[in-house]
């Protein structure tokens, strides 16, 4: 259970895990830069552009059918297994 007294004004107990996940990533040092040339003519080109709006839609989509269910769909095998085939298809 969360010690609600040493949690600041309107902070979330949800929130602690994701805090503590950002100042991990802080100790991982430089990341990697990739060099997407092959596939996009520039950084700002409009395939990028379309690329990652489709990327946000996705995540959106998956976002609205699964957040909350997770528990429930780990009792069920084959619903699982769609949810997770769906993280792969385009």
């Amino acid at each position: 259970m969360t010690d609600m007294s040493t949690m600041s004004r309107g902070a979330s107990p949800l929130r602690a895990p994701a805090e503590q996940a950002a100042a991990k990533a802080q100790d991982l040092g430089a990341m990697p830069v990739w060099n997407l040339g092959d596939l996009y003519p520039s950084p700002t080109s409009k395939a990028v552009q379309a690329d990652l709006k489709k990327a946000a839609d996705a995540a959106l989509a998956i976002k609205q059918r699964y957040q909350g269910k997770l528990a429930e769909l780990a009792g069920e095998g084959a619903r699982l297994a769609e949810a997770g085939r769906g993280l792969r298809e385009p």
